[in-house]
C-alpha cells in the first residue's frame, strides 16, 4: 500500500475495504450533514460507483425501526427508473450497523452550483431543466413517493451524448427515512426537516406533506434560476418561515422577453407557489408539459425576435380552474406581436369611422373587444453526491436556510436542446461532488 493509500486509510478507515461483500471504497467525494459519499468499485462487474453511507443519531431502542424503515424507502426509491432520476443500485447494512445505498455515479455539478455561476439562467435553460425536473417528479408521484426535500443541492446537471444540461434528481425518500413514517416529517423532539428556503408551507407548518409539496419547491427553483435569486428572503429562521407562510409571490420580469411570455412564466410560478396545496397544479406531468412550452417559445423570440409566434399559458376568459387557483397550462392563445399590432391598427381606424357615424361609446366597446393582441391576464394565487442535509428547525415557527457550495463554473449551452419527450437510458456514470 502507497503512502497515500496509508494516509487516507488513517483519516477514513472505510477506504481501502469492501462493503457487503461487492462494493471495494476507493475514495471519499462528499461529506454532507446525511453522510458521506464514497467512489467505489463494484468488483464483479469493474463498475465505478456511489457509494453514500447514511449519518443516522438514534437512540439504540429505535434502530431496529430506522433500519426497516431503510429497507422500505430505499426498496422504493430503486424501482424508480426515469432516466432523470439517479439510478439507486444497491442498499444494505455492514456488520457493525453502518448503512448504505449504491448509486449512480455522476460528473458535472449540483443545480446550486450551476445558479451560483450564472444565474440568472436564459429562459430557455430554465424551463429545459425544469421540465426534467417535473418529468422525474411524475414518475415518483406516480408511485407514491415524495422528495420532500427537492432543492438544486438535490439536482445534478450532467453532459450527456452531448446534452450538456441533462438533469438527474437525486435523494428521493431520504428526507423521510431520516424523519420517520409522518407524512408532515415531524420528528421526536417537534423539529420539523427540510430545507427553509425551498420549503412548502405546510411543511413550514409541520403539516401533512402531499406532492403538490414537491411542486412548491420546483416553483422556487424555477424563480431562482430564472431570476438570479429565491422568491422569499429574510435575515432570521423566523421570517424565511414566515415569508413562505404569509407574504405574496413577487413578479416574475424577465427584461427583454416580450409581456407575453412573461405572462407564461408569472403563470406557472405563482400556481406553483401557491399557498394552499389543494390549489396548486396537482400533476408533475401538467408541469413538464407547461415548461416544454415555455421553452419553445424562448427559443422562437430568441430565433426570430418580436415577430415570433408564441403560446401563451393563460386561463380561458370566465373559466374558473378545476383543481387550483392559476391559469391553465391547458388553455393557450396563439399570439403574433406583428400581426397582432396591423389588427390593432385595423380596429382603431373601423373605430374613427363608427365613432363619427354612431357616437364614442359603440367605438370604444369594439375597441375594447376587438384588440386581439393583449393576452387574457393570468390569475393569481390565493393569498448521488451528497449535499447538505435537510435543516432541522421548528415546526411553523424557524428555519434558516442551508449554505450554498462553492459554484463550479458552467457555461450555458446556446440554446437548450428541444424535444419534449424523455431522452432514453440515464447516463452510466461519473461523480457528483
Amino acid at each position: 500500500m502507497s503512502p497515500p493509500d496509508t494516509l487516507r486509510r488513517r483519516t477514513d478507515p472505510l477506504i481501502g475495504t469492501v462493503v457487503g461483500g461487492l462494493y471495494r471504497v476507493d475514495a471519499k467525494i462528499g461529506e454532507g450533514g446525511m453522510g458521506s459519499v464514497y467512489r467505489a468499485t463494484q468488483l464483479a462487474m469493474h463498475r465505478e460507483v456511489a457509494l453514500k453511507v447514511l449519518r443516522t443519531h438514534v437512540p439504540a431502542d429505535e434502530k431496529i425501526q430506522l433500519v426497516e424503515r431503510f429497507r422500505r424507502e430505499a426498496l422504493a426509491t430503486s424501482k424508480l427508473r426515469h432516466p432523470n432520476t439517479v439510478s439507486v443500485y444497491d442498499f444494505g447494512e455492514t456488520p457493525d450497523g453502518v448503512l448504505y445505498m449504491v448509486l449512480e455515479l455522476l460528473q458535472g455539478a449540483t443545480l446550486s452550483q450551476v445558479i451560483r455561476a450564472a444565474a440568472p439562467l436564459p429562459p430557455e435553460r430554465v424551463a429545459y431543466i425544469g421540465k426534467q425536473i417535473a418529468k422525474s417528479l411524475a414518475e415518483a408521484h406516480e408511485v407514491g413517493i415524495v422528495h420532500r426535500d427537492l432543492k438544486p443541492d438535490n439536482v445534478f446537471i450532467c453532459d450527456y451524448h452531448g446534452d450538456p444540461d441533462f438533469t438527474k434528481v437525486m435523494d428521493f425518500g431520504i428526507a423521510r427515512l431520516l424523519t420517520g413514517d409522518e407524512s408532515h416529517q415531524v420528528t421526536r423532539t417537534g423539529m420539523m426537516v427540510g430545507t427553509p428556503r425551498y420549503i412548502a408551507p405546510e411543511q413550514a407548518m409541520a403539516r401533512k406533506v402531499s406532492p403538490a409539496a414537491d411542486l412548491y419547491s420546483l416553483g422556487v427553483i424555477l424563480y431562482e434560476m430564472l431570476i438570479g435569486r429565491p422568491p422569499f428572503e429574510a435575515d432570521s429562521a423566523m421570517g424565511l418561515a414566515m415569508a413562505h407562510v404569509n407574504d405574496p409571490v413577487p413578479d416574475v420580469v424577465v427584461p427583454g422577453l416580450p409581456e407575453a411570455i412573461n405572462e407564461g412564466w408569472r403563470g406557472l410560478v405563482q400556481a406553483l407557489l401557491t399557498k394552499n396545496p389543494k390549489k396548486r397544479p396537482q400533476q408533475a406531468g401538467e408541469i413538464a408539459h407547461w415548461l416544454s412550452q415555455l421553452e419553445l417559445d424562448a427559443r422562437r423570440f430568441r430565433q426570430e425576435g418580436q415577430s415570433a409566434t408564441w403560446t401563451v399559458q393563460v386561463a380561458s376568459p370566465g373559466q374558473a380552474p378545476s383543481t387550483y387557483e392559476g391559469p391553465s397550462p391547458k388553455a393557450t392563445v396563439t399570439v403574433s406581436r406583428a400581426v397582432g399590432e396591423r389588427r390593432a391598427a385595423l380596429w382603431i381606424a373601423v373605430a374613427a369611422v363608427l365613432f363619427m357615424a354612431l357616437g364614442g361609446g359603440l367605438a370604444y366597446f369594439l375597441i375594447t373587444l376587438g384588440d386581439p393582441s393583449t393576452p387574457s391576464p393570468a390569475r393569481g394565487p390565493t393569498i448521488a453526491a451528497e449535499q447538505a442535509a435537510p435543516t432541522e428547525v421548528p415546526a411553523a415557527s424557524s428555519l434558516a436556510a442551508a449554505p450554498a457550495p462553492s459554484p463550479r463554473t458552467q457555461a450555458a449551452p446556446a440554446s437548450a436542446p428541444a424535444p419534449a419527450v424523455d431522452r432514453g437510458a440515464p447516463p452510466e456514470a461519473k461523480a457528483p461532488t
